[in-house]
Parts: structure tokens; sequence; C-alpha cells
């Protein structure tokens, strides 16, 4: 199994919890207690410590890796899938739960550690499953994209220059509505890390429709950055001490570029969330997805908001 989710085997509601997860029967997953023989020879094989808490055992092929806190989460919420996410976090919350409630300590403490369990689990079905995606009624989400929706976009000149600059697009098209925008998402069979956000709402037409290269850069602290159809980088965007930070990474120093650089940044660093940008990072690292458009946070999270203020600043 490429995923082994390790509990305390020793806790009665840490147990309940890891059987509701095997009755979930998520692929590639299984779940064994943190003392199991096996797992902690191959640990030892991998020349890792053993956790001693809740921890993910990622075998990656060539190398064994341990995920624990939130990155074990998010692991486990793509794994799980968008609607079923919420369910993971709660039953893996139940042992550190447990865990505070042995520990000796004030009811003040332990108080304050539920609460951060419980704003935990808020910032999962919020931000790194937004409403448009856990909720099946909702109006907004991502789909499959309407072949008249693509036909359309493939007309406009913007994304006829993206593909002279990046190549043949995929023929799964994405479709993101959010509220009262409407973005594609086209992946690129030469650049499989890069995603083309396209304005598809009634205000594009085929001289003038907003266009977007997106990626994720994952030096260092991990960053979104986006590009204009002719590959010139424009922006990032990244998280510093919990607020956006946009950067200007552009090249070009024509005047009336950079007044329109400079309003597209307060734009999208005004309608982009911290957590929806470090979700989106670790939603295409997580060595889930090979594909930028296969991460529905990364389209809902950069899509709507960047073309929003391309279409104000870049018409």
């Amino acid at each position: 199994m490429p995923y082994t989710l390790l509990f305390n085997g020793g806790c009665a509601s840490c147990s309940k919890a890891a059987r509701e997860i095997v009755e979930m029967s998520l692929p590639g997953l299984e779940v064994r207690a943190l003392t199991d023989p096996a797992v902690l020879e191959r640990i030892g094989q991998a020349g890792l410590e053993p956790p001693d808490r809740p921890a993910l055992l990622i075998d990656d092929g060539d190398r064994l890796r341990i995920a624990t806190g939130w990155a074990m989460r998010a692991a486990l919420a793509r794994l799980a899938g968008w609607n079923r996410a919420d369910r993971i976090v709660r039953l893996v919350s139940i042992e550190h739960r447990a865990r505070a409630a042995s520990r000796p300590g004030t009811i003040t403490r332990r108080s304050a550690l539920g609460r951060g369990l419980a704003a935990l689990a808020a910032v999962v079905g919020s931000t790194l499953l937004p409403r448009s995606v856990t909720n099946a009624a909702a109006a907004d989400g991502v789909f499959g994209a309407a072949n008249a929706d693509v036909q359309r976009a493939l007309g406009a000149q913007s994304v006829r220059d993206a593909i002279a600059t990046w190549g043949p697009v995929l023929s799964t098209v994405k479709v993101v509505n959010q509220g009262t925008e409407s973005v594609l998402a086209f992946g690129f069979t030469n650049h499989p890390d890069l995603a083309l956000l396209v304005d598809n709402t009634a205000a594009a037409t085929p001289a003038n429709t907003a266009a977007l290269g997106m990626t994720v850069i994952t030096t260092g602290s991990g960053r979104i950055r986006l590009f204009d159809t002719s590959g010139q980088a424009l922006v990032d965007v990244s998280v510093r001490s919990g607020n956006v930070v946009v950067t200007d990474v552009s090249t070009s120093r024509v005047p009336e570029f950079i007044q329109d650089i400079e309003r597209f940044l307060g734009c999208l660093g005004a309608h982009v969330s911290a957590g929806c940008v470090l979700n989106c990072i670790g939603c295409v690292t997580g060595g889930f997805f090979t594909q930028l458009i296969d991460c529905p946070q990364c389209i809902l999270c950069a899509g709507p908001a960047a073309i929003h203020c391309a279409r104000l600043y870049f018409p």
C-alpha cells in the first residue's frame, strides 16, 4: 500500500476512529497501529524516527516519507476526495483530543486545544474544501467545460497567443463558476505544470478575452506565479507571516505597464486569501496530482480572482 495511516492502538476511541477510516475503503490506504512490528521495521529500514502521534506513511516508490499534523490532514483530505475530507479530519482529530485529555493540565488548556481542532476543521471545510466543492447542491464549482465554451475560447486571440507560446492544449478543460465569475482552465501537452486561465464571462470577446498562465513554484516556501500569454512572468503570490504577498516579477518597464501591474498586484492581494494560496501549493506539491489543472483548489483559488483582476487592468 502506498499510504499507511498510523494510530494509537491502545486508545479505544482512536481504534474506533481507525475502524471508521478502514470502512471508508480509501484506495491505497491501510491503517495500522503505531506499535505494529512490520511498520516499525519499515520505518527503521528507511532510517526514520518512529512517530509518537498520528502519522501517515507515504511510499513514493523510491523512498518512505512520514507526514504528521497539517501535512497529514491535507494528504488524507486529497486521498479521501473532496466530499469526504471533512470526515477524515474529524476522525484523525479524535486521537489528539484523547491524548490531550489523558495528560495533566488545566481545563483552559484542554478547551483551547479543542477550539484549535475545531478551527482546523473549519479551515478544512471552508478553505481547503470550498463550499462549491463540498456542497453538491451549490451552483458554484469546478466541472467539465461545455464544448461551446471551449470552442469560443479557442477562437480568442489571447488563447491563440498562449498556444503559440506553450504549444497544444489538452482535450480536458475545466470550468469554474463562482458567483458572477466564470473561468476556463486549459492544460498543456508539453507543460504539465502550467494551466491557462481564460475569462468565460459574457464580457469576453474574440478580440478581448483575459487569459493568464499559472504555475506553482515549489522552491523555497512555495508560490503561485502568473504569466501573460507571451510567457512573460507577471507576479508571484505567496504567504508570509500569514499574509498574502503579491510580488512584481515582470521584466517589462514600460510606464503604462508598470501602472497596470501595480493595480493588478493590489487587486490580487485584496481577493486571494492566505489559506487559499497555501492549500493550492499543498494541493500541487502533495504528490497526488500530475497536472496543475487536476487540482480544483488551485483553480478555485487563483482562477476567478486572477481573471477578475486581469480583466480590470490588462484590457
